[in-house]
């Protein structure tokens, strides 16, 4: 993933919260693309402490919003997994 850059203030990023996750969708462009190149997922929960980030590359996203859409899911997937470990401990 070094050869993508990730800028932390793109507007284009997400954050936003899902049940006590906090989420982080972060895009990589080439220049003049409307579609991102790369994506990072981060999704965290400070109590009990749960961390889970996962970066993609050369999936074939026809639009942002698809990118978005399977970001998103990819997200409500950990925290359902993340979830379900917490609630062993």
């Amino acid at each position: 993933m070094s050869d993508f850059v990730f800028d932390l203030l793109d507007p284009r990023n997400l954050i936003y919260k899902e049940g006590a996750f906090d989420v982080l969708i972060q895009f990589a462009w080439a220049e003049g693309s409307e579609i991102p190149v790369a994506a990072r997922l981060n999704v965290t929960r400070q109590e009990p402490h749960s961390y889970a980030q996962m970066d993609v590359h050369g999936a074939e996203w026809c639009s942002f919003d698809v990118a978005e859409a399977r970001l998103r899911n990819y997200a409500s997937i950990f925290i359902r997994d993340l979830s379900v470990a917490g609630s062993r401990v």
